[in-house]
């Protein structure tokens, strides 16, 4: 019983600390987010490598592509706040050849599954979370209130999704993938997703109403998607934490595994509306 309450307390207090953190940082400055969610990109994408990688992968390899992921980070940041005049997304290519160069040099290896895992953590996990330097310095102002918000409808959705699914789950989303989904546990999460919205758009975010509502679908939908690509690698790696960085949560990649799907899109149906 007392293992069972110090463990709910741990995963409290982790949580709110990580809120917290995330909070303080869209709110005070363009350089605090850029530090903050730096630092979450470069230990998610160091669970990624470490779970996909393999025995094939030689650790200075590994180092070498958490380097060129801060780079391309660093350039999209610069890019945002008007110190960086050419696009750096063009910058993946190159890294793309520098990879399979890198490959060659590697005696024995899975050359596919090592470039392909090292593409995938540049595309899937470093590309997001440097789109996030993009969207709170948009016109070239710092604003962290509406990628806040849409963590809260994140936060929200996934909170409701397990309560409702804890309280009335019994026709499973997806079993062979994450047997503990429901659709009830979708459903409910998308109501109160939608919910939330509604109030941050009154309340918070005036006149944002048609965006709020869009968000929430996306949070919805594909966060629910984004979690369980996570959960289907953990499953195939026979992994069931991606790391020990939050405890009672896991690692930083099973905090932000909806929101590497949530964001570009997010970003994509932003663009278009506006």
């Amino acid at each position: 019983m007392k293992k069972g309450y110090n463990s709910i307390v741990q995963r409290t207090l982790t949580g709110a600390i990580f809120i917290a953190v995330i909070i303080i940082a869209l709110l005070y400055s363009a350089y605090a987010s850029f530090a903050v969610f730096g630092v979450a990109m470069f230990v998610t994408l160091g669970e990624f490598l470490k779970i996909t990688s393999g025995k094939t992968i030689h650790k200075s390899y590994l180092v070498a592509l958490k380097i060129m992921a801060v780079g391309v980070y660093s350039a999209i940041y610069l890019y945002a706040i008007g110190k960086f005049q050419i696009t750096p997304i063009f910058w993946i290519l190159p890294i793309v050849l520098v990879v399979a160069i890198g490959e060659l040099y590697n005696k024995g290896g899975d050359t596919i599954h090592n470039v392909s895992t090292a593409v995938l953590g540049l595309i899937y996990i470093v590309l997001p979370f440097s789109l996030i330097n993009v969207m709170i310095n948009m016109n070239g102002e710092f604003n962290g209130i509406l990628l806040l918000m849409i963590f809260v409808l994140i936060w929200a959705n996934d909170s409701f999704a397990y309560l409702f699914g804890v309280a009335f789950g019994k026709h499973r989303l997806w079993e062979r993938i994450s047997p503990k989904k429901s659709w009830e546990g979708f459903i409910g999460g998308g109501i109160c997703s939608i919910i939330m919205s509604w109030l941050v758009a009154q309340f918070i975010l005036d006149g944002l109403q048609t965006e709020m509502l869009g968000l929430a679908v996306i949070v919805t939908v594909f966060g629910t998607f984004g979690d369980l690509f996570e959960s289907q690698i953990k499953r195939q790696f026979k992994v069931k934490d991606s790391g020990s960085s939050l405890p009672g949560h896991g690692g930083f990649w099973d905090r932000f595994d909806s929101f590497l799907f949530i964001i570009p899109v997010a970003m994509i149906y932003l663009q278009i509306i506006n």
